[in-house]
């Protein structure tokens, strides 16, 4: 079932869309302020966000800002609803980082239109990035229970890497004692992306800058596995692969 989150302060409108939506077969989650906004999305995990634009107290651009400069959430469609028909509006929401803008009022169905068009375009990515976290997430829970130091650019409370670090910053860096783990996370889409050959000379570079450091990309499938393990073998990578499947319980992660 997808998932939609709907902020509007007018709570007729939001249940119409509410409604709407249900009968649609979404998973529908509402927000009449749009606070509590970054703990909301990585509770509920929504596939699309449509965001009203004025509200009392805040508005829909600092609220698309706020989760366009969230690293773990940055990667969420946002589509702008708004009764706001200024031109000027709608270029601030398209380049604040909004994928679609419609103006009240409006047809339902054409709403649902460009919902599914844009669902079309991002759900296999926003979904396979909701999967990155909560495995960082799980992996980091057991790391700290062997006391081991986390380092996570994607964990906001987190430091990005340890001190004097040099070269490329994978998803994910534990270190204890002389041992010293980078693990960066793929999938069978970022895998096709241009930069995924410069990110795996990069990692491989790390054993250079310093040979106490493992590479290692963790991967969720075992043809992702094989593909990433013939990219490295070609280019003569020095980098170790894990497969950590979706059916593994978190003690059966990593040792």
């Amino acid at each position: 079932m997808q998932k939609i989150y709907l902020i509007d302060d007018d709570d007729s409108f939001l249940e119409l869309l509410k409604n709407f939506f249900e009968e649609q077969q979404f998973e529908v989650f509402t927000n009449l302020s749009g606070e509590n906004i970054i703990p909301d999305l990585m509770k509920f995990e929504p596939d699309i966000v449509l965001l009203d634009v004025s509200m009392p107290g805040t508005n829909g651009f600092d609220i698309l800002r706020q989760i366009r400069t969230n690293v773990l959430l940055s990667m969420i469609p946002i589509i702008m609803v708004t009764g706001e028909s200024d031109p000027n509006s709608q270029i601030e929401g398209l380049t604040s980082g909004a994928e679609d803008y419609i103006v009240k009022p409006f047809d339902l169905n054409v709403l649902y239109a460009r919902v599914l068009k844009t669902l079309q375009k991002t759900i296999v990515k926003t979904r396979t990035k909701f999967d990155q976290i909560n495995l960082l997430a799980s992996l980091i829970s057991i790391y700290k229970k062997r006391n081991y130091q986390i380092f996570s650019k994607l964990m906001e409370n987190y430091e990005n890497y340890p001190p004097s670090w040099e070269g490329f910053i994978p998803d994910l860096i534990i270190v204890k004692k002389d041992k010293i783990r980078a693990f960066q996370f793929e999938s069978a889409q970022s895998i096709l992306d241009e930069s995924f050959i410069k990110r795996m000379e990069e990692l491989s570079d790390l054993r250079r800058v310093n040979p106490k450091i493992e590479p290692t990309v963790v991967v969720r499938s075992r043809e992702t596995m094989h593909q990433t393990e013939n990219i490295a073998r070609e280019y003569g990578y020095k980098i170790k692969f894990k497969l950590i499947d979706k059916k593994f319980k978190k003690t059966e992660y990593l040792e």
